[in-house]
């Protein structure tokens, strides 16, 4: 088993983040601007960092790889991880692409956020959330982030308190074009 304390690293990592990390993305637009109001938090999505501006991650259209490198418009923060574990960790998520969203996860999410005291759970191993991605790839890798919770009920705001203090909002960089100049 893994050792990862619930108490938050002393620092970011200065380089920005390493393979396993998990990017926590703030500044919705659209649709995803729901999720920042009903949750109470500043984070709508989570996703796992591949490497080269990669992510792997849950979205409306599946499990996917997404280049973060394409635009600045993707602001997140960075819980880093013990790189250990990461190589399985991203085994795992890659394993899991082209799996569905998990809508139904979203409305008992809804549910248990009205109704705190049922709990609604189902099984479900073919379609995930964001979060739950996540989860339950580091649990295969041997470490519990969240110690007897489904990984169906943890939201993005759940990761907030595994974020170093001096943790920051960050983007990946975009290759530039150069301007060509003329000479007049």
């Amino acid at each position: 088993m893994l050792s990862f304390t619930k108490r938050r690293r002393q620092v970011a990592r200065p380089g920005g983040p390493q393979r396993g990390d998990i990017l926590l993305f703030s500044h919705a637009k659209g649709f995803a601007r729901l999720i920042p109001w009903f949750t109470g938090s500043r984070y709508y999505h989570c996703a796992l960092y591949e490497g080269e501006g990669r992510v792997l991650e849950a979205r409306v259209s599946g499990v996917v790889r997404r280049d973060l490198t394409c635009t600045r418009d993707f602001v997140f923060r960075v819980v880093p991880m013990p790189e250990t574990a990461s190589r399985e960790v991203l085994d795992y998520a890659r394993g899991k692409l082209g799996l569905n969203y998990d809508f139904v996860d979203v409305f008992f999410i809804v549910l248990r956020h009205y109704f705190p005291l049922i709990r609604f759970t189902y099984p479900t191993h073919n379609s995930f959330v964001c979060s739950e991605l996540i989860v339950v790839a580091w649990r295969r890798a041997g470490l519990d982030l969240f110690p007897g919770v489904e990984a169906a009920t943890v939201i993005p705001a759940d990761f907030e308190q595994f974020l170093p203090p001096d943790s920051r909002d960050e983007t990946l960089d975009v290759p530039r074009i150069p301007l060509k100049t003329s000479r007049k």
